[in-house]
């Protein structure tokens, strides 16, 4: 279990990148905060932003460089 939306959290990008590069990155991860939007939690409108858009950005930011190195692409995946 790896929490994507702690920035203390991004340097396993580089610790479990066994090549110099990344050929592709693949955001797939997403939570929604479901009922009516007066019923729903603070803390889980803020759980669905950290993961559904700050991990995303926080992800692909450290491993743009892995990726630039490789010529890799980056693909966000939402379901």
């Amino acid at each position: 279990y790896l929490d994507v939306t702690k920035l203390k959290n991004m340097g396993f990008v580089q610790k479990y990148t066994i090549w110099e590069g990344l050929d592709i990155l693949i955001n797939n991860a997403g939570i929604v905060a479901a009922g009516p939007l007066e019923d729903i939690q603070d803390e889980d409108l803020y759980d669905q932003v950290a993961v559904n858009l700050t991990a995303v950005m926080l992800l692909t930011k450290y491993c743009i460089p892995l990726l630039k190195s490789s010529c890799g692409q980056c693909s966000d995946v939402k379901l």
